[in-house]
């Protein structure tokens, strides 16, 4: 089979009712999931251990009620269950997968031709390393950001401490005393007075500012925006898009090897991937892909897609191997990563603990200062 043929598909009707069929152009723009029961996480179990009975030997059906048995929770339990109930009814796994909204477009296409193909055990093998791979990018990233966050929490809570409690303590001794401060004193206490006054108009507007983000997170001008700014950060921006450019390789490569045509597969990115500037090319390199451009010309004229990615695609093209060359890319993006994470990392930890270190510092410092003054003052 030479490729998957979306309008083909569209055209397929359930035997109950011409009516009941969906157009499964309309999945491509975004992942089905209600109320999400199916994480990646478990999404990456369920075709590992699926992939493990099929090639076992153990009929298909009889797998999806294994599964379900094993699966304790009960939303995740349901949505195996309902599987098995649809593929009773005569539906195959992917028109059953479909029916759950728990699964998305990519996943249907790939199961769908790994049926038709008999190649469902390597469908799921590819599916199980391609989730895989997905929340190894995202443990990447979370691992990355971790440290650093607790350090900046740990060093606002420090801050935030000194600033309402012990400041204003220095300062009822100093008005005790009287004289005049030092002008760096004087701005930390008068800071810190402010806080203290201010308080709640402060807490209000970072709850309005944080509501705000949340309320506009997914509008796509805001997301776009904010992609475009990430990826100008010194560092941080270059790991921010080979994370994505890792996840675009590796959903290509899966695609491609399930024998899902060019087109489709391009097509199917947007819903696959969330970072925004790829979803913004992909309808352009599509529409070239139609009017017969190759691949590697049509990603040349994005700044995204740099010169190495260009020439793999060109050579996996010109041999026909472009799901092993994708897969090679999506390699290199994913141990380019880890080097920048562990960078990240090794350079943030010292830096946000010398940050902490000066302005705890510095907060001691024009407190204690009019101290020594008040000692020479008092002969002490």
């Amino acid at each position: 089979m030479s490729g998957l043929d979306l309008n083909r598909i569209n055209k397929q009707v359930s035997p109950k009712s011409k009516t009941q069929s969906k157009n499964i152009l309309d999945l491509l723009n975004k992942e089905i999931s209600l109320s999400k029961p199916i994480t990646d996480k478990i999404k990456e179990a369920f075709y590992s251990e699926l992939n493990s009975m099929l090639v076992a030997g153990i009929d298909l059906k009889s797998c999806i009620d294994l599964i379900a048995d094993e699966t304790k929770k009960e939303k995740q339990k349901d949505v195996f269950k309902l599987i098995s109930q649809e593929m009773i009814k005569g539906n195959t796994l992917a028109q059953a997968l479909r029916k759950t909204n728990s699964f998305g477009p990519y996943e249907y296409f790939s199961i769908k031709i790994g049926e038709e193909t008999g190649q469902l055990p390597k469908v799921t093998h590819d599916l199980s390393i391609y989730f895989k791979r997905k929340l190894d990018q995202k443990r990447q990233l979370v691992t990355a950001l971790s440290y650093p966050l607790l350090i900046l929490i740990t060093s606002l809570g420090a801050v935030s401490f000194m600033m309402f409690f012990m400041v204003p303590m220095f300062s009822d001794v100093f008005t005790r005393f009287g004289g005049e401060l030092p002008a760096v004193t004087q701005l930390v206490i008068d800071f810190s007075a402010f806080l203290s006054s201010h308080w709640l108009i402060l807490l209000f507007i970072i709850v309005l500012l944080t509501a705000i983000l949340i309320a506009i997170r997914k509008n796509e001008k805001f997301v776009l925006i904010k992609d475009r700014l990430i990826i100008k950060l010194p560092f941080f921006g270059k790991l921010y898009s080979s994370l994505y450019m890792a996840q675009f390789c590796n959903s290509m490569a899966l695609l491609i090897s399930s024998k899902v045509s060019l087109t489709n597969a391009i097509e199917l990115m947007e819903s696959m991937i969330n970072f925004s500037l790829l979803k913004e090319v992909m309808p352009v390199v599509k529409d070239d892909l139609m009017n017969g451009e190759s691949l590697h010309n049509s990603l040349s004229k994005n700044s995204l897609f740099d010169k190495k990615m260009i020439t793999m695609i060109k050579i996996g093209e010109e041999v026909t191997q472009l799901d092993s060359f994708f897969q090679k890319l999506g390699d290199q993006y994913s141990e380019e990563v880890k080097y920048r994470t562990t960078q990240l990392n090794t350079f943030m930890e010292p830096m946000l603990i010398i940050f902490l270190g000066v302005v705890v510092g510095f907060i001691l410092i024009t407190m204690y200062l009019p101290m020594f003054q008040i000692s020479t003052n008092l002969g002490l």
